[in-house]
């Protein structure tokens, strides 16, 4: 652990790869994979908690389940707490979608 005397701050690298994140001085990065097969919201449970809901996720959708042209616009991320988010995926498509997901936030 190094500490950062002109900030208070301590950093370093916390490392929960097992458990789906990773903490890197004060910032939080998780990630994780859900495989949704309904067209409404789906609530993602975060392996660790973020100290705020200023965090940042981004998506990637494994497009080998369809030929549609929708893909790009599968997923929305909604509702964003400290320690889940939801996952909402277009209502025109259908099948499983296979989701892939990373947080980034400062962690608590």
């Amino acid at each position: 652990m190094v500490y950062y005397p002109s900030t208070g701050v301590q950093g370093g690298i916390n490392d929960q790869a097992s458990s789906n994140y990773i903490d890197v001085g004060t910032m939080r990065i998780q990630w994780g994979s859900e495989s949704i097969t309904i067209d409404t919201a789906v609530t993602i449970t975060l392996p660790g908690a973020f100290a705020n809901t200023a965090y940042a996720v981004t998506t990637s959708v494994d497009d080998s389940w369809t030929t549609s042209t929708r893909v790009s616009e599968v997923m929305k991320v909604e509702n964003k707490t400290t320690t889940t988010f939801d996952l909402d995926r277009d209502n025109d498509v259908t099948g499983t979608v296979i989701c892939d997901w990373i947080a980034v936030g400062v962690k608590p």
